[in-house]
């Protein structure tokens, strides 16, 4: 790698919302917004004498949308009311838009995609309760089932459709979240 100039940013946000129905069991309703930009003014990549490759003027925009209906089962560890794994099954959909082009000439030539997408996802995690109220998580994806319907267009002329589907049994280092929970004290009558 040489001549590296650019900057990349990504950005999640992942609220969501959860009533306990039962003891340990809460049930609720999780968004997800999901912001990547690469932008590339200079790469270079060579392999010796076998090939040179040299990317000017690139850029990437990636917004997705997402959203689920999970439930989760709280474990405490060692009859502790501060710290519990819990285990979460996550049932969701997602819709993004996606653009890639480089300047030529002054002129932008690129691919544009709308993104389809839903799937079924099951997430280990661990919770330590500051307070009675202040929880702080740690999760990560590690069973799940997926499919996305991406509608591509090159150039504004040429289009193409790809579907894709699968499953996955793989502890992700990528996909380990960290978060931080309120919760609210029901009041009984």
């Amino acid at each position: 790698l040489s001549d590296m100039q650019g900057q990349m940013y990504t950005l999640g946000v992942s609220p969501s919302v959860s009533y306990f129905v039962a003891n340990n069991l809460s049930m609720g309703a999780r968004f997800n917004y999901d912001r990547t930009s690469l932008d590339v003014g200079n790469l270079g990549l060579s392999l010796g004498d076998l090939a040179s490759i040299n990317i000017q003027d690139y850029h990437m925009l990636k917004n997705m949308y997402s959203g689920a209906v999970a439930m989760r089962y709280y474990m405490p560890i060692a009859n502790s009311k501060r710290i519990a794994m819990f285990g979460e099954v996550q049932l969701g959909c997602e819709i993004g838009e996606s653009v890639a082009y480089r300047t030529v000439d002054g002129r932008n030539q690129g691919t544009f995609q709308t993104i389809y997408g839903g799937g079924i996802n099951v997430v280990p995690g661990l919770c330590v309760f500051a307070t009675n109220e202040v929880c702080v998580e740690v999760a990560v994806g590690v069973l799940g089932i997926n499919y996305q319907y991406v509608k591509q267009q090159t150039n504004l002329v040429e289009e193409s459709v790809m579907h894709q589907s699968g499953a996955n049994f793989k502890i992700n280092p990528l996909s380990i979240s960290l978060g931080m929970s309120f919760y609210i004290p029901a009041v009984n009558p």
